[in-house]
């Protein structure tokens, strides 16, 4: 006869086995692993006596590491202060493949995702397989023809002489799937900063996006150096010309320094002027909000750090962006050292109480039970149990005594308490992502596409790459998902800077598509949103770099669907066939668009009311 516990890990809380979400199940893995997973859910149920932790923190996930199964290969990171991972669907057959930068003499992985939850490594076959000292690298599409590039970027950390001649390497994707090395004639040929080569200094992240609004990716590349190093350290910004090469804009656009120690950057647009601002925290100074004020042929960016609140000078590291209190506006959260004590340096949480044009931050991570996470490096906002709520995942760790053993950290989002203000509770041990290493880069990425998202994280000690399986079970395993990959027909079309809303399950979410996040990291260029058990969501927006807006009403969960930024698009709740209920919703809407800043989706012709010009539009697309 079965326990109690082991009937819950079988049919926890009344849903089918561990791992089974209907028809989104994890059938593609082997039988032992699933056994696997059966006895890690009945240790995890142990610990949580029911399918809570407590009263107040239910936990209904655990990961499983899956690295070995997944045919994750021996890894070498770059010496120096960690080292990323970048996860895209290069190949754009549906599933998220990884890229991996390797240290000096090392080839550099790419992981090719299969399809059936494991990965073939191929970097040699596609001619990615560079053996200099890379530290981070980002997907993007730089020349405009919709196939994803690569830009890896090395350095030269505490080795003189440096045999390497290039800071950045740019390759560009051919159309059989090969890439060749274009560094040369884009432009990014040569050193950055080389007098760093003896210094206790390297690399510190990259970011990427459009910065002045011409539809192409500009490109942001920071650098780091511990407190003795004397000349300070800079930021590049690479203004893409929209003909295949780049030109370096960073002293005129105000960013270069002096003296600051970057991190991880991310953009997005803060201020609200449909321009891609940068967030850069900053080592042992203060941190650097650059909002932009650039025009199509001028880049200038001014700080307002000090003004928006996020002007802390401890030592940030990491960063994710998220709505984690759903109310419509992005909050930050970066990493830093937890001291033995609140009154000094922790982590902070910046949730954004933005009125006007100058972005405001309140640090709530006290409030909100996030400060304390030892020495934090990757970080990222992910919705692991799919209620709608987003949670915070931490890598951690450093190699000296205090922190040898600093764990990771999963804290749970609990939604408003009784005062309306949203907390979190550490479940990093129930979760089972709490390994005591010094983990440098963590990303969330559904790369089985099961329907919930899974982690990626690199580990410093020992240099290890880590794929940690999301194993839902209980009331998870009943929940939904919807992603949403906002594509555009121009040369941005990845879409990177738009904004995706979803109202489903009595919930307003939002995401942003990023290139560059959490420590030397990139997730996907696409926005996933738990949706608890509801099988339709009312509403889908996407906000396009640009300024327009397209919205698809009732469109159903569990699901990857494609949005374009097609004017015309009359399929108007997203089924993919123009008819009966795309007809409903536009008459619903018939006359004025209300004001802004809500949507008006049935408007075909952008002229400001649903009309017969509309109906027309509609009729003649009707059955596409």
């Amino acid at each position: 006869m079965l326990s109690p516990i082991m009937l819950k890990c079988y049919s926890p809380c009344g849903s089918g086995r561990v791992g089974e979400r209907g028809d989104q199940g994890a059938s593609h893995i082997e039988d032992r692993h699933m056994a696997y997973r059966f006895l890690r859910c009945v240790a995890s149920a142990a610990i949580g006596a029911t399918c809570g932790v407590t009263a107040h923190a239910q936990i209904d996930f655990t990961f499983i590491d899956v690295s070995v199964e997944c045919g994750i290969q021996p890894y070498a990171m770059q010496m120096g202060m960690g080292a990323g991972v970048s996860a895209f669907d290069y190949d754009g057959d549906g599933y998220i493949d990884l890229f991996v930068p390797n240290g000096p003499g090392i080839p550099d992985q790419l992981y090719r995702n299969n399809g059936d939850g494991t990965f073939s490594e191929i970097a040699a076959q596609v001619g990615l397989d560079s053996t200099a000292a890379s530290r981070a690298a980002l997907w993007i599409d730089y020349d405009g023809d919709h196939l994803p590039d690569l830009l890896v970027a090395s350095d030269c950390f505490m080795r003189d002489p440096c045999d390497q001649p290039t800071t950045l390497r740019l390759y560009r994707q051919l159309p059989d799937g090969t890439f060749e090395d274009v560094t040369v004639e884009s432009g990014l040929f040569g050193p950055l900063w080389p007098e760093l080569r003896t210094e206790m200094a390297h690399l510190s992240g990259l970011a990427a996006g459009d910065l002045t609004g011409n539809g192409y990716i500009d490109i942001y590349v920071p650098f780091w150096g511990d407190e003795a190093v004397p000349s300070g350290v800079h930021a590049y910004i690479f203004r893409n010309n929209g003909d295949g090469t780049f030109t370096e804009v960073g002293q005129q656009a105000g960013v270069r320094g002096p003296g600051r120690s970057h991190w991880q950057p991310v953009m997005h647009d803060f201020s609200g002027n449909g321009k891609l601002d940068i967030f850069a925290p900053v080592d042992f100074a203060a941190n650097a909000l650059w909002i932009n004020d650039s025009t199509f042929t001028t880049m200038k960016f001014i700080n307002r750090a000090s003004e928006a609140g996020v002007d802390i000078s401890p030592f940030d590291m990491g960063i994710a962006l998220g709505d984690y209190d759903n109310d419509g506006d992005i909050d930050v959260f970066v990493s830093n050292i937890t001291n033995t004590n609140q009154a000094g340096s922790y982590q902070y949480l910046y949730r954004n109480d933005t009125v006007g044009e100058i972005p405001q931050f309140t640090d709530v991570s006290h409030l909100a039970g996030v400060w304390d996470a030892d020495w934090a490096w990757g970080t990222t906002f992910a919705d692991m149990n799919n209620n709608g709520w987003l949670d915070l995942v931490v890598a951690n760790g450093f190699d000296r005594t205090l922190y040898i053993d600093n764990r990771a950290r999963v804290f749970l989002n609990l939604g408003p308490n009784e005062n309306g203000d949203v907390t979190f509770a550490d479940v990093s041990e129930q979760s089972s992502f709490d390994d005591p290493h010094w983990n440098s880069c963590v990303i969330a990425v559904d790369f089985n596409r099961s329907g919930s998202l899974d982690l990626v994280e690199t580990v410093a000690i020992g240099s290890e790459l880590r794929v940690h399986e999301n194993v839902p079970f209980g009331r998870s395993a009943n929940n939904g998902h919807l992603v949403i990959q906002p594509r555009m027909d121009g040369p941005n079309h990845f879409a990177i800077g738009a904004v995706v809303r979803v109202q489903a399950n009595g919930l307003s979410m939002m995401r942003v598509i990023t290139a560059g996040t959490s420590f030397y990291g990139q997730e996907p260029a696409e926005a996933f949103f738990g949706v608890g058990e509801a099988e339709v969501a009312d509403l889908v927006t996407i906000e396009w770099p640009g300024g327009a807006v397209t919205t698809r009403y009732n469109v159903p969960t569990n699901q990857v669907l494609v949005i374009t930024d097609s004017p015309a698009g009359a399929d108007l709740n997203g089924d993919g066939v123009v008819g009966s209920a795309d007809l409903a919703i536009l008459l619903g809407n018939w006359g004025p668009c209300p004001a802004e800043p809500a949507v008006c989706p049935a408007d075909l012709t952008g002229d400001g009311s649903v009309g017969s010009a509309d109906l027309g539009v509609l009729l003649g697309q009707w059955g596409s």
